[in-house]
Formats: structure tokens, sequence, C-alpha cells
């Protein structure tokens, strides 16, 4: 996480060249996305008992298990490469395609899946997620060569709703990894080196192998610290000195929103709110803008819908495929979760 500091810091001060790195953990790592509460998402003592590692990312999405069979993926450039804006959904396949290509170019069946997946003969084998810096991006995501269903579905709070609409039995019939698929050993090196040769092709560019530049290295390491301590972890917290009561699940079409409310029963006022999920926000302002409109709110819900999309007016634009509709139906789910509303 410091390194991608560091590398989309210094790409944005034109302190080193556009940048194409793969990534390998040593060992088990949670990560949950920037917008995610860790106690939410994770089973935290699950963690602690099997030594499981837990970071947050720079950029949004939903909590993933890194293994070390795992591709991990990322390129850091000039915004200008691609043609919108990283929230614009056509950038999210622009930037796949490399990916797709490869996939196929070694005999697999692979396809882009809007918003921003890719898979396999149906099935999702690789996550992808970004961040625009000032001048420039990151996007980087996973490719999944195999993968251990069990220690995921452990150290994962998963909502079923996430994984299947009717039961966590059907996971394997929406997630496949490089090695079912192939029914053996996966060639790791020749998928990279294909990949390179995919992004050379449509970027117009030769990519060579090339160590940090000391600007970047000298930021990584002044970062390293922060991005290891709970600071940074845990930024996103439950409100202080309480427990939620109401949780609210609803799945967007760019992903999940969840809404915790804390309530105070005998005045039917929100005292709290917390809206995560594993959408992509640009501006995560607009949360922030949210949270603070529904504190101290009557539960009504033509006036938490209004007070909601108040707050999005501006924001349209920066959740690709998350309306504010999307967010007043998770808040609603939340205030219906104990018959309060």
């Amino acid at each position: 996480m410091a390194l991608d500091h560091a590398i989309l810091t210094a790409r944005d001060r034109d302190e080193c060249p556009d940048t194409l790195r793969f990534m390998f953990f040593e060992a088990d790592t949670v990560l949950v996305g920037f917008h995610q509460c860790v106690e939410l998402e994770v089973d935290i003592d699950y963690c602690r008992q099997h030594r499981i590692e837990i970071g947050r990312r720079l950029t949004g999405g939903g909590a993933i298990l890194m293994q070390p069979s795992h591709i991990g993926f990322e390129i850091v450039c000039d915004a200008g490469w691609f043609d919108t804006g990283l929230n614009r959904k056509n950038r999210y396949r622009l930037i796949s395609d490399p990916i797709v290509n490869a996939l196929r170019h070694v005999g697999f069946n692979a396809a882009y899946r809007p918003l921003n997946d890719i898979e396999i003969n149906g099935k999702k084998v690789s996550g992808t997620g970004g961040v625009d810096g000032k001048r420039s991006l990151l996007f980087h995501g996973s490719i999944l060569v195999d993968m251990d269903i069990e220690t995921m579905l452990g150290c994962l709070k998963i909502p079923i709703q996430k994984i299947s609409d009717k039961a966590l039995a059907s996971i394997m019939d929406r997630i496949t990894t490089l090695r079912r698929e192939r029914q053996g050993a996966v060639d790791t090196e020749l998928l990279i080196e294909r990949i390179i040769r995919e992004f050379e092709c449509r970027l117009g560019v030769e990519i060579r192998e090339n160590a940090l530049t000391e600007w970047e290295y000298q930021l990584f390491s002044q970062r390293r610290a922060y991005y290891a301590s709970s600071e940074w972890i845990d930024t996103v917290q439950m409100p202080p000195g309480t427990r939620p009561v109401l949780h609210g699940i609803h799945k967007a079409p760019g992903g999940m929103v969840r809404s915790v409310l804390v309530v105070d029963q005998r005045s039917r006022h929100i005292q709290s709110a917390l809206i995560t999920g594993d959408f992509f926000a640009a501006d995560p302002r607009v949360l922030l803008d949210m949270e603070a409109r529904l504190k101290g709110v009557s539960i009504d819900p033509g006036k938490i819908r209004w007070l909601i999309h108040q707050a999005f007016t501006g924001y349209e634009q920066t959740i690709p495929e998350v309306t504010a509709d999307d967010f007043v139906q998770s808040v609603l789910n939340a205030l219906q979760d104990q018959g309060t509303g």
C-alpha cells in the first residue's frame, strides 16, 4: 500500500515513468476497500488465529483475500493514456482489455464483465479497481491462479447477497481459478509476459524492467510505517462508544451498499450513520456528506430520501452505476432490520 502511494505520487510529480508492476504476497492477507470498515467486513479473531494480515487499499471496492498463488497487477500512468475519467465505466474496460487478451492468448475463455470484473467461462477470476491521482491514475487487480475457499469464507464476512441471491453454496458457481479451469498447473511467468506484451500493444510503448527511482524509494520508506498502522487500517470506524444496532444492505449494479445506523429508539432519530460498501467512489466526500446529513434526523423515509438526494447532487458521475436511490434503499433496509421504520 505504501508503494502504491509512492508510485502514484511520484507519477503525479513526474518523478517516475509510467509503471506496470506485478505483486505476489508472501502470506495470506486481507485487504479491505478504502470505504470499508474492517470490523464489518473481516472476522478479526479468525485472522489473528490463522496469522492472516489485514490491510487497507487506497482504492474502493470490496474486501479480498490475497494469497501467495494470486497474481497482483497494477498500472500507474498518465491519465492521458486513456480517454475518460476513472469514474467512467468504459475506463475499466479499456484497462482490463490487455488482461483479457493475455488470458485468451494462453488458452482461457476470458471476457470483461462490467463494471470491474474479468471472467472465464462466465465465472469471476479477477477483480479490478482504481483511483485517480492529480494527473495520473492507479489501476490494479488480482488474478486467482488458485484459491483456498475455506480460508476466504473464514476471514471475510461475506453477505449472502454478494455471492448469491439464494445461498453461499453457489459460491463456486460465481468464482473460478486458472488452475480449476485448466485442471492443472498454470505457467504464471508466461501469462505475465503476455500481459506485458498486451499493454505494450495497447499503449504503443516499450516496457522495460527497472527499479524504483530514488524519489519513489524515499517516499515509500517514509510512508511504510503509516500504511501498516491502525491509524490507516482502521480509518473507517463504527461510531465511538456505541454499537451499530441496525444494518442495511442493498445490491446496486455498481456494488454492494451497506448502511449501519445507531438509532435512538425512544426519540426515533438517527444518532449516527456509517455508509460503506464495495462500490468505487472517485470522491469519498459524498459519503461523508450523506452521513452528516443523516445525523440527528427523524426516521422518516421521505425526509431520508430527500436528504440523501440533496447530498448526492453534483456527485452523480463519481460512483459508477450507484445512484442516490441505491443509498436510500440501503438506509431504509437498515431501518426495517428490526422493525424501526
